[in-house]
């Protein structure tokens, strides 16, 4: 019989040809094509002698691990998942590297798949999962961020926070939500920066639950969505500036006004009213000599709303400063809204006031003016002398309220 005679091959053949293997198998990895119900088979197979040749130092895991990261987005779920079973076996156990590049997958099986096995590792393995809301995926960046809240104690904001630092507009938007009624004052500083989006929706989400916390970085935000081509949006910015309330959202406001219809000033008067603001008052006296009477009307209420509805509880040095505007306006409703207003608090420029518009032009100012001022006679005890003139003058309009303030000092 014939000897079978070993040739021995010399340690750099070796080398060479198991490189050529190597890349052969690598190959195999990229040949995919539409309908090959064998080929999965095939680039399994050659993912089990990828990293067969790895394990044995034949291969480095350099040059090993791009091929299998490739196949994590191979079209086969099983060929994905081989792959990511293969990338574990190149690394320690319980290392966290494959799983990372599992996560960098656009195939969400297999991103799910890496984040399920991080969740059992518990908080150590939570930063690569917070990464994850960075996924390109949806689909992924949803699971990252429920995994996030399982892995949280009941209640915390951890997973929120979180979520607002993503890049991705539709996660942060769905979180803000979520804060909505939060006071934590550790969501301000990711609200900021939902500001900066180019994603209107989110930037005005942000803004709006930013000036609850009264904090004048929302104001150049929700300025510039009251001059949007959205209806929704201008509404949006004019009550969450009015919700601000500060000097800054009173200002941008009043600014608003100058190129608004009369429909969006009456708006703006409201909502500068709100605010409750004495800073409002200025640009609201401003609106009293507006050319629509509707919106110089809205302004007088908007003061009333500032100074206070309630007489007991109302300011009156804020209510004298637009007063004294009020009775000034070229508008006799406006005078005599004033005027029903100057006989309650205990300033006496209210009888000044009141004297003025005695001989007002229009006659329901007169009469609301002696009426107003019969009473401050009657309830605090003002100087009763103008009412005596007014019935020596004798306009028959003026006589009976003129007349019960007089009676009231048993002077008539």
């Amino acid at each position: 019989p014939e000897q079978t005679v070993e040739v021995a091959v010399p340690e750099s053949e070796q080398r060479r040809l198991r490189w050529l293997a190597f890349g052969a198998y690598c190959g195999l990895l990229r040949q995919v094509s539409a309908g090959d119900e064998e080929g999965h088979r095939v680039r399994r197979d050659a993912i089990e002698r990828i990293v067969d040749l790895c394990v044995k130092g034949h291969v480095s895991t350099p040059a090993a691990i791009p091929p299998l990261v490739r196949a994590l987005d191979d079209p086969h779920h099983l060929v994905r998942k081989a792959a990511l079973s293969g990338l574990k076996s190149l690394f320690p156990e319980g290392s966290n590297e494959p799983l990372s590049l599992g996560l960098t997958s656009v195939s969400p099986d297999v991103a799910r798949a890496a984040l399920d096995e991080l969740a059992t590792r518990g908080s150590q393995a939570r930063p690569q999962i917070v990464r994850a809301l960075n996924s390109s995926q949806s689909e992924v960046r949803r699971y990252a961020f429920e995994l996030l809240e399982r892995l949280s104690e009941k209640g915390s904001l951890e997973p929120l926070l979180a979520a607002l630092g993503s890049e991705h507009a539709d996660l942060r938007i769905g979180v803000l939500e979520r804060l909505t009624n939060s006071s934590d004052t550790r969501i301000v500083p990711a609200l900021c920066k939902a500001m900066e989006s180019d994603h209107d929706d989110l930037r005005l989400r942000a803004a709006e639950l930013l000036s609850r916390y009264r904090d004048d970085r929302a104001v150049d935000v929700l300025a510039t969505f009251m001059r949007s081509d959205q209806s929704s949006f201008v509404s949006r910015g004019r009550d969450a500036l009015s919700l601000l309330a500060t000097s800054a959202a009173v200002r941008a406001l009043a600014a608003r006004m100058e190129d608004a219809s009369p429909d969006e000033r009456a708006a703006l008067v409201r909502a500068l009213g709100n605010t409750r603001n004495a800073d409002a008052i200025d640009p609201l006296c401003a609106r009293f000599d507006d050319e629509t009477a509707n919106v110089r009307t809205a302004a007088f209420d908007a003061c009333i709303e500032v100074a206070g509805k309630d007489r007991e509880k109302r300011n009156y040095a804020i209510a004298m400063r637009f007063l004294r505007a009020a009775v000034r306006a070229k508008d006799p409703a406006i005078r005599r809204l004033a005027a029903e207003q100057l006989d309650a608090g205990d300033d006496s420029a209210a009888e000044e006031l009141l004297e003025s518009l005695f001989s007002d032009r229009d006659v329901p100012t007169r009469v609301a003016a002696v009426d107003a001022y019969s009473k401050r006679v009657i309830e605090k005890k003002a100087n009763v002398a103008p009412l005596e003139a007014v019935l020596k003058a004798g306009a028959r309009e003026l006589m009976l309220s003129a007349a019960e303030g007089v009676a009231s000092r048993g002077l008539g």
